[in-house]
This record gives structure tokens, sequence and C-alpha cells, in this order.
């Protein structure tokens, strides 16, 4: 092509000018890549955001991980933990939360997020027997900011998976002319009309309050109720204000017990040797 000799020096400068073009992305739109030789000048491609970044971008950083909020302490098969997560920022990806086992590993779905300031997620996982061991679970979060700061392996939290009905391990009278029959392996009471009668059970973990006692007469047609007076640490206390008939034998039979997970026993009473 031509140029007039007038126009040729503005052409030079136009051409210069070209050749010392610099590509700058605008702050808001993400360019994806799969290597930093796909990213403009001065941009890195990011390992797991996929998208470029330019070098020295953000606040130099990483996101922390505030405050974390367990819906349920101990979860038994089928419930679902919901897990709250509170961020210092804005992130690029909602928080990567593992659940670590003995043994195994998975992860929580994001729910919802973010929302408020700071900025705040939900996640949640559900709990099943053949997936997750019974035990102590951990909860662990990873979080990457849109500079593309991170934050590995924050706590945030524990659990407790039972799959296991809580079980009597053993019963025992507690009172006035308590004695054993039968070998040791059942326990006899005599009382008069007058006296107290207490029974302790204790069972293979700790329970929910609620569980009850009732002695069943297996010939003389009377029962007495007990109430709960204590449950600590998987043992439990009852107390009869009235022990029964004299002369009648009963069969103590337990109800209503959930252990902290909520698992029952397979029957609505348990019968209890004593």
């Amino acid at each position: 092509m031509n140029v007039p000799s007038k126009l040729r020096p503005l052409a030079a400068a136009l051409l210069l000018s070209a050749c010392a073009f610099e590509a700058r992305v605008p702050e808001r739109l993400a360019v994806l890549c799969d290597a930093t030789a796909r990213c403009p000048s001065g941009y890195a491609c990011h390992p797991r955001l996929l998208r470029c970044l330019r070098d020295g971008s953000g606040d130099g950083e990483a996101p922390r991980l505030l405050s974390s909020r367990l819906s349920a302490e101990h979860l038994r098969s089928g419930e679902l933990l919901r897990l709250s997560v509170e961020v210092s920022e804005g992130l690029a990806l909602p928080p990567d939360v593992t659940v670590v086992q003995a043994g195994r590993s998975a992860k929580a779905t994001p729910t919802q997020g973010p929302t408020g300031t700071p900025p705040t997620y939900e996640l949640a996982y559900r709990v099943e027997a053949g997936a997750d061991v019974e035990g102590l679970a951990q909860l662990v979060v990873d979080l990457i900011d849109e500079s593309g700061l991170e934050a590995v392996g924050q706590p945030a939290g524990t659990f407790t998976v039972d799959f296991t009905p809580p079980q009597p391990r053993s019963v025992a009278f507690v009172g006035p002319r308590a004695s054993r029959s039968d070998g040791g392996a059942r326990e006899s009471l005599d009382v008069a009309p007058t006296d107290s009668v207490a029974v302790r059970v204790v069972m293979s973990e700790r329970v929910r309050p609620g569980a009850a006692l009732r002695a069943v007469s297996t010939g003389c047609g009377d029962e007495a109720t007990f109430e709960a007076t204590s449950n600590a640490g998987g043992v439990l206390d009852f107390a009869a204000a009235r022990p029964g008939r004299v002369g009648c034998t009963y069969e103590l039979r337990l109800r209503g017990v959930l252990d902290l997970a909520g698992n029952a026993t397979a029957t609505p009473e348990l019968a209890l040797a004593a």
C-alpha cells in the first residue's frame, strides 16, 4: 500500500502503538483457562479456579473461617447434618467441607450462600449406614477467595455417628433387704408395703431424658410405675412411690429409651432380668 510521504510518520507511530498493545481483562470478566499460556500477559491460570488471574491481584490476605454451627452433635443413619459456615470475605467457590472419619472421607454439599455480612454459607451432609462408620467425625474446611488465595484444612467442628440402639448392661435394686438369688443371675427384693423401692439400670451408652420403668405383675394383675429420678452418663435411677402388692412377682420393663443420636431399642419395651 502506498502511503503519501506526509502521512508516513503518523502511520509509523500507529504501527508502533499496535505492537506495544497489552491486553487487560476487566475486573469482573472471568477468562477461563487450562494453562497460563492461554492467559493474557501479566495473568496466570489458577489451577483450582481454572481462570486467568492478574499477578498481584487481591488484598494479599487469605480468607478465614470465622465460625461454624452444626445442627446436631449425634446423628444416626438417615439423618441430615446441616452446617453453617461464616467466613471473613467473599469466596470464589463455596466452602469445600470434608467429613473425615476413621479410614474414610466424604464431602458435604453446598445448599445456600453467601448471605449476610460477613458472608455465610450453608452445607448439608446425610449420614448413611454402610457408607459412614460409627464414632467421631471431623469437619475440615478449605476456602478460596476471588484472588485465588487459599486457606486449607481449617477445623469446623465434630459430630458422633451412632447406629447402635442402647442396651441395658446391668439392673440392680437400691433399697432395704435386697438379696441375690438363682446363683446371681437374677435379683429379688422382699419389701413391705411401706418400703420405698429404687432401681438402677446401667445402659450401654448415654441416653436422652424420658425413659420410663414399669413393674408388671406376672400373676397378680398389678402394675407399678417407677419415675426417673436421675439420668447421668448412661446410669438411670428410678424410684417407685408404691412398690406393689405383697407376695406378687413383678417383671421390670424399660420403655422410651433413646440414645443421644435418637436410636431406639428394637422393641417398645425391654424386659429386664431383675
